[in-house]
């Protein structure tokens, strides 16, 4: 027997390895079921390139990207129809927004959704693909629920080229990757297995 010991130190427990963790932004209604530019109708507008900066992801393996898709069209045009590639991203530590294309989802279309408010859509990664701690997420084209004014995503339009694997860009500096000067939030994702 002895006295009790002094409280330790408040600790956050974190994910367990092996437990897929959902990286990103609320997958919720948004404003705007998806970004109005829709190249398919009008080829005058350009698609958009998105970068979630701050869906920073643990070391793991790459699962899946989660969007949401919203039946309820709100402001704008429904998003069933549109497409988007989803991308992992490696950010480069001593230059601000370049990025290194680590994997390419392929083009998805988002289909009409069996629940008219809307749902989650996922798009698996198979097979897994390596994370570093610290990559994050993003997109290229339409489809994906947004608000506008708020949160930190960060928009490259007009974007003509969709990067491809391995591409080193940089946004703002590169062209074809001019920074749009507006903040968004886009019901994106993605869902890691963390290593450990």
């Amino acid at each position: 027997a002895s006295p009790v010991s002094a409280a330790s130190a408040a600790v956050t427990p974190a994910s367990a390895a092996g437990t897929p963790v959902s990286v990103g932004n609320p997958l919720v209604q948004r404003t705007y079921a998806t970004d109005y530019i829709n190249p398919a109708t009008d080829p005058t507008m350009l698609p958009m390139f998105m970068v979630l900066p701050n869906a920073k992801l643990p070391a793991g393996t790459l699962q899946s990207f989660t969007y949401w898709n919203q039946g309820v069209a709100g402001t704008g045009p429904a998003a069933a129809g549109k497409q988007f590639h989803a991308y992992l991203l490696r950010p480069d530590a001593a230059v601000a927004n370049k990025y290194t294309v680590i994997y390419v989802s392929g083009l998805q279309t988002v289909p009409v959704p069996t629940v008219p408010a809307g749902e989650v859509e996922t798009v698996a990664v198979s097979p897994s693909v390596s994370v570093a701690a610290g990559d994050v997420i993003g997109f290229y084209g339409t489809g994906i629920p947004m608000d506008v004014a708020v949160g930190a995503d960060v928009i490259s339009y007009p974007a003509p080229v969709a990067p491809a694997l391995s591409d080193a860009l940089t946004l703002g500096v590169d062209p074809g990757f001019p920074i749009y000067p507006q903040n968004r939030t886009y019901s994106f994702a993605a869902t890691v297995t963390p290593s450990g």
